[in-house]
Parts: structure tokens; C-alpha cells; sequence
């Protein structure tokens, strides 16, 4: 299979001469992993290669379970995320990890709306409300991946470099006049680090959560899977922040009115969008609805009026039980 080549060809590659048991193996693919998931922290800005990220985890699957990786089925959920690729925060914060995998479920209904580039699917969910959390992983993909491949919006000029085509740059700088695009394999202009630089790319950016109704403050990563040449999806995983469960938010607000004036009318509105929300979930304490915007950025040389300008958004809706 295509998939099993691809794995050791990276093996004999990036690991020839290197005697290893299977658990160093594992915690040598976790440095690696955590090493990527902060790349915006390294110093080293080289055009060194790195294990492909598509046979890092084809190799932790292959270690996990053969038979699952021979069959073609394969799950990157929020338990693999938080286990293996961001193995960090289970050994930084265990009673968030525990909380996390303890209330994982999938949506119960889930809506998508037409969209003719890519198709998204929420792969599942936590909703852990004794630490302000909801988590939830969602799978985006390309719908016609012969012409079109997809990228995440973060991981284009990720280094804050770009100067736009006039620069100005200083001499010796990492500044670069044109957009680069960071992969698995390093980072370059966009041409030259696409896999087909005839399709056309395009870059997922994730927008606004809103849980009934109330918007939310999330952070995120999204990861980019390739299983074959033409076989490739992002995973993002979010991490919302439910800091407007408790009515204490509204006195955290009214306090920022009074520190920041000239914002009060958002900060009220922000005390009536959590009052709203949490007058929703006691009515219905079993379900959340959770709304979630992007936006789909074709990407073309040359033009950042268009790369930068408004991009019209699609959203996803889905209901999470809460017990």
C-alpha cells in the first residue's frame, strides 16, 4: 500500500543508522511533534528537512494498531491530539486532560452549509463545564482535491516576515518580500512548498464560536494530513473558553466599562449575549448549540487585496449534550 511505503521510506530516511526501541521511538515522534506544534518559538529558521508530518503519524498509528492503519481506518481525534501530538498538556494539566476524555462524545446533529470547496465534519466533542472548557476536533477537506489543495490560512507567511512586494527589507533580515508557506517539510515560497503547484491553493482560517448564541474566545491548531500524493485534509482542534458560565463575568465586564469607556457598549453587549446563553442552557440543560464560521481564501500570486480583503463566510452547526 501507498500508505506503508510512504512510512518507511520516512523511516529509512530520517532515522537510518539510529538503533531504537518502540518506546523511544514513540517519545523521539512526540519531541518532534511538540517541536512542530511550536515552530513560531524556534530559533532555528533553517531549511533543515524534517520528518514528514503525514509519516510521523502514520508511524504512531502504525506502533498504536497495525490492523487499524492496514484496513485504511484511521481516527485522528481528540484523543489521539492530546496523547501523542500534544502530549504536553496531559502531563501540564491532568485534571483538564482527565475532564476532557471523560466528556468526549459526538455532536448529536450537525449541519454544514453549501459549500462547494471543501466539505467539514465535526469528528467529535467535550463539553466540561467544571473547567470552562469545550473542546472539539473538526476535519476539513477538499472537494475536488485533483484541482484544489488546502492549506491552513495560519501556516501561510506563519513567521510574520512578509514585507509585501515593495519591502522595504534590511540587509541580512529574515524579512522576505514575497509569501511563504510552512509544511511538514520546511518552509519556502508558496510555489515551491506546495505539493502540486498546478492546482490551485486555497486556506482554511477559522472564524467566529458561538455557543447559544454567546461569542466565544477559543484557541486553536490545525494540522495538515497526507495520506497519499493526492489524499490530504486539515484537522483543527479548538479549545473554547467558557469563561461566561459563571455570572461572575458580568460584574468582570461591567468593571472593564468603567476602565474602558469607549467600550462600554460592547462589553454590555457581551453581558446580554451570556445572560442570553446561560437563560438558553437552563431551559435546556442537555443540549448547546455551537455555531462555527470560516472562511475558504483562494489564494493568488501576487494579489494581497484579495488575500487580505473580506472573505465571504460558511458555517457549521451542530447540538453537543452537556450530560
Amino acid at each position: 500500500m501507498k500508505m506503508e511505503n510512504q512510512l518507511k521510506r520516512a523511516i529509512d530516511t530520517d532515522l537510518s543508522g539510529v538503533r531504537l526501541t518502540e518506546d523511544e521511538r514513540i517519545r523521539l515522534m512526540r519531541c518532534a511533534m511538540e517541536g512542530k506544534h511550536l515552530k513560531v518559538n524556534q530559533s532555528n529558521r533553517s531549511m533543515t528537512r524534517k520528518i514528514r508530518w503525514s509519516a510521523v503519524i502514520l508511524t504512531l498509528l502504525l506502533l498504536m494498531s497495525v490492523t487499524a492503519v492496514a484496513a485504511g481506518v484511521v481516527y485522528y481525534g481528540q484523543a489521539w491530539y492530546y496523547d501523542y501530538y500534544y502530549a504536553s498538556y496531559k502531563e501540564n494539566n491532568p485534571e483538564q486532560y482527565a475532564a476532557i476524555m471523560a466528556n468526549l462524545t459526538e455532536p448529536t446533529t450537525f449541519a454544514q452549509q453549501e459549500d462547494d470547496l471543501v466539505a467539514v465534519t465535526v469528528q467529535d466533542v467535550s463539553w466540561v463545564p467544571e473547567e470552562k472548557l469545550m473542546t472539539l476536533s473538526v476535519r476539513i477537506s477538499a472537494r475536488q482535491m485533483e484541482i484544489c489543495e488546502l492549506h491552513p490560512m495560519m501556516n501561510l507567511d506563519a513567521d510574520g516576515a512578509y514585507m509585501g512586494p515593495d519591502g522595504p527589507i534590511e540587509p541580512g533580515s529574515e524579512e522576505h518580500l514575497e509569501h511563504y508557506l510552512w509544511t511538514d517539510e520546511g518552509y519556502g515560497p508558496v510555489a515551491q512548498m506546495m505539493d502540486d503547484p498546478a492546482r490551485q491553493l486555497i486556506l482554511f482560517d477559522p472564524g467566529t464560536l458561538e455557543l447559544n448564541g454567546m461569542p466565544s474566545s477559543y484557541g486553536y491548531n490545525v494540522i495538515r494530513v497526507e495520506e497519499s500524493d493526492t489524499q490530504d485534509y486539515l484537522l483543527c482542534f479548538m479549545e473554547c473558553h467558557l469563561d461566561w458560565l459563571d455570572p461572575l463575568y458580568d460584574e468582570q465586564q461591567r468593571a472593564q466599562m468603567v476602565d474602558y469607556p469607549g467600550h462600554a457598549e460592547e462589553f454590555e453587549a457581551r453581558i446580554q449575549a451570556a445572560q442570553q446563553a446561560r437563560k438558553l442552557l437552563a431551559e435546556q440543560p442537555e443540549d448547546v448549540k455551537v455555531t462555527l464560521s470560516y472562511a475558504i481564501i483562494p489564494y493568488e500570486e501576487g494579489n494581497d487585496a484579495a488575500l487580505y480583503g473580506k472573505h465571504e463566510e460558511r458555517i457549521v452547526e451542530m447540538l453537543i449534550r452537556t450530560k
